[in-house]
């Protein structure tokens, strides 16, 4: 059993497994999730905003529509997720993994992805304005659309 706790100490939820976590909707912002495994969480509209990823594995995770602004999750597993309309604003991704990631129409706006790797993703319509990119990778990703500017 795992207990799902904010920064302030609160549970937020108490499960069983994380495998498949079925929690669409959830309001887990400023979880501390460092270093969890989350495979194929079904997270859609949930508002991860401010939480702790670091470390943390979603691999195959349904992320649609998401809140995802200023999380911080360095070196966060992504590969493989759906996360079309996510909102990732002002996050720390550096060294992310979101290879082959869906992340259509995602707003990234003001994003550290310095190091992350975003290599054969689905990033069409995505904003990217204001982000640090160095050392990112994004070979045989779709970027149609696509805004880059600082």
């Amino acid at each position: 059993m795992v207990d799902i706790v904010s920064l302030d100490g609160r549970v937020l939820i108490t499960v069983h497994s994380l495998l498949n976590l079925k929690a669409a909707g959830a309001k887990l912002s400023f979880a501390n999730l460092v270093e969890e495994s989350l495979p194929g969480a079904d997270l859609a509209r949930a508002d991860l905003s401010g939480a702790d990823l670091s470390g943390a594995e979603f691999t195959g995770c349904t992320l649609n529509g998401a809140n995802l602004a200023q999380v911080r999750a360095p070196y966060a597993d992504f590969c493989n997720v759906a996360a079309v309309e996510s909102d990732w604003y002002s996050s720390n991704l550096v060294g992310a993994d979101m290879r082959r990631a869906r992340l259509a129409r995602a707003s990234f706006h003001s994003c550290d992805l310095r190091g992350a790797d975003l290599r054969g993703a689905d990033l069409r319509f995505a904003d990217f304005r204001n982000c640090r990119l160095e050392d990112w990778r994004f070979e045989n990703a779709e970027t149609s659309g696509a805004m880059f500017s600082s």
